[in-house]
């Protein structure tokens, strides 16, 4: 690699030659990181996924869910943890838990190839 303290025409060249050098290796390298981008958002997801937790009056339930990228789309994920009764809100330890717990058991179910277990 070069060193700038030949600014002779011998230097400017070297340092011209390792340039080039220098941005073919950048190039490959954000090759690289392209192809991290595109399998990162689904890996995430997958092994940490962001679950919402939300009480449906619909159904008397409270709902975990999350999404995954997945061909082009994202796949919802969702799961009933219990009722109203049983937690004392939204930020309840066993209700994060639960939904954590069931949410990561869904997705292993949709993407048993991911898992070693």
């Amino acid at each position: 690699m070069f060193v700038l303290n030949n600014l002779t025409q011998a230097g400017y060249l070297q340092i011209k030659k390792d340039k080039e050098e220098l941005l073919k290796k950048i190039q490959q390298y954000q090759i690289l990181v392209d192809e991290f981008d595109l399998a990162l958002p689904f890996l995430e997801a997958i092994y940490e996924p962001k679950i919402t937790i939300e009480f449906n009056d619909k159904i008397s339930f409270y709902v975990a869910k999350t999404s995954i990228p997945y061909n082009g789309k994202d796949l919802l994920i969702s799961d009933k943890l219990g009722g109203k009764m049983e937690f004392s809100g939204e930020n309840d330890p066993t209700l994060i838990e639960r939904a954590e717990r069931k949410i990561k058991s869904q997705i292993k179910k949709q993407f048993p190839l991911h898992f070693e277990d």
